[in-house]
């Protein structure tokens, strides 16, 4: 049961001693924050929205810099997916961003990065206001 209409965090892995990976990985959520959007979901992308500010911008990377920012947009978003790229479970970033949304009770997906698969119906988390979400 795809959410109409909902304010959605894309978070992924970022952060890596490899520029070439850092592109890859903007690359990736680029594609799954687009594809969501296609969705109709309004989506904030941390990596896809500030990726070019840090390239050219000369900002640090690193969620100890971007906590701040990342943290007042969760508040406001209804869901956090999770891409599932390589190295997200080691993400320092991608761990905050679930305890996070835990704490705010905001439901969390995991996409495959592949196929954009997405599995709504896996399990069932309540969320603010009392809604049911679909989680895994």
């Amino acid at each position: 049961m795809p959410l109409e209409r909902e304010f959605v965090y894309l978070g992924c892995p970022y952060s890596d001693n490899d520029p070439h990976v850092e592109e890859q990985r903007f690359i990736a959520v680029s594609k799954a924050a687009a594809y969501l959007m296609r969705q109709g979901h309004l989506v904030y992308s941390p990596i896809s929205h500030c990726h070019p500010m840090k390239v050219h911008g000369g900002l640090p990377g690193g969620w100890q810099f971007w906590r701040r920012m990342d943290s007042a947009y969760m508040r406001h978003c209804t869901l956090l997916i999770v891409l599932l790229l390589d190295g997200w479970e080691k993400s320092e970033g991608v761990k905050s961003e679930i305890t996070m949304a835990k704490e705010l009770g905001i439901g969390v997906l995991f996409m495959d990065p592949r196929s954009n698969h997405i599995d709504w119906e896996e399990k069932l988390v309540k969320t603010r206001g009392g809604r049911v979400k679909s989680a895994v």
